[in-house]
């Protein structure tokens, strides 16, 4: 189902854990926990969208799902929705899996990218074959957002070293219209980074000469323990005219309870920077958006930006159905998921002094 709210701009409030929409209110209608319809089939797990026109087109990790009499399993499932949020079917984007990928293992957080009229990317995580439950960042190519996207590469775009894992890729464009891949990229000791690398222009390849810079990373003991993963990262501009600074949204915690949520970092006006040391970390002390009963709220993070046909920035986020993802006196977790993830879809900004807010528009269940 999909529910319309609208609530006022909230401000990040820093060092207390406050959410950007905890002097929001909240009317859930219970009719509204059943899907109808317009809505996705299946859940929202760590949602990928670009914008083609009038069309949406959404991507989501490997789910298992049951329409038109069948029962099937989606390597990267994706299906499209309009500005009135009327969603298609989903198809399969991603056949099958690259070299060197488990043929048969999870696929994770897809994400997606229009580099030119007919040459469309997708990258994906998936698991290393013969080493464990190692996990690395592959590519692929479509003529269109419906794919099939193909991975005829000769292996993993991003595999780090022994054990290490690489993950989450994030896509983007930067101000100088150069591609840029975003990512969780392992350093051991229990530490996850945030880095980038430049694409080339064909998104095929890293570019020439091009390195990663870390843009945060977290640290033992920090409450951004014991993952950070999941990251989307966008350029807001203030409304006093300023220049707009570059941001890292990523979520942090145990992606599969309420204690999921996003944490972010103010990069400052250029992203590809090599003199930049790190971000500044706007949340040091707690998450920027958490769960909020309230808000009926419960494990939000994999935030994805995009833009509407009305040029307003939007992030869309997964978060649970029900807190921990179990319906209301049911004894099972996974038996009672239901449709898992919902996804929330925020108006996204900064203040004037440069601090986050959100306004939440959609509810999609």
């Amino acid at each position: 189902m999909n529910i319309l709210r609208i609530v006022p701009w909230v401000a990040l409030v820093l060092a207390c854990g406050a959410s950007p929409s905890d002097e929001a209110s909240s009317t859930d209608d219970d009719a509204a926990l059943s899907k109808n319809s317009n809505a996705y089939l299946g859940p929202y797990k760590s949602p990928s969208i670009v914008r083609d026109g009038g069309t949406y087109h959404a991507y989501f990790a490997m789910t298992t799902l049951t329409f038109d009499g069948k029962t099937r399993t989606f390597n990267v499932p994706h299906a499209t929705f309009d500005d009135k949020d009327k969603w298609t079917k989903p198809n399969e984007a991603l056949p099958k899996l690259g070299k060197g990928a488990a043929p048969h293992g999870v696929v994770w957080a897809p994400a997606a990218a229009q580099f030119g009229p007919n040459h469309w990317m997708l990258y994906y995580t998936a698991t290393l074959a013969d080493h464990g439950e190692k996990k690395c960042i592959w590519r692929a190519h479509a003529t269109s957002g419906e794919g099939p996207f193909v991975d005829d590469y000769d292996g993993p775009l991003v595999c780090p070293p022994d054990s290490l894992w690489a993950l989450d890729a994030y896509v983007l464009e930067d101000m100088h219209g150069r591609w840029v891949l975003g990512m969780r990229y392992d350093v051991g000791n229990g530490i996850n980074t945030i880095r980038i690398r430049q694409l080339n222009g064909s998104g095929t390849h890293f570019e020439p000469g091009s390195d990663y810079m870390e843009l945060t990373q977290n640290h033992q003991g920090s409450w951004d323990q014991h993952v950070m993963e999941n990251a989307g990262i966008v350029r807001l501009a203030p409304p006093n005219g300023d220049p707009g600074h570059w941001f890292v949204f990523y979520s942090a915690r145990h992606w599969d309870d309420d204690s999921y949520a996003i944490g972010v970092a103010d990069c400052g006006p250029t992203l590809l920077d090599s003199s930049r040391q790190s971000c500044k970390k706007l949340t040091p002390e707690g998450p920027w958006m958490h769960s909020n009963e309230n808000e009926h709220l419960f494990g939000p993070g994999t935030p994805t930006f995009y833009m509407d046909g009305a040029g307003n920035k939007l992030m869309s986020i997964q978060a649970w159905r029900f807190s921990g993802g179990v319906a209301p006196n049911s004894p099972h977790l996974a038996e009672n998921r239901k449709q898992g993830q919902i996804m929330r879809t925020y108006s996204i900004g900064i203040s004037n002094d440069y601090q986050p807010r959100a306004k939440l528009e959609r509810i999609d269940m």
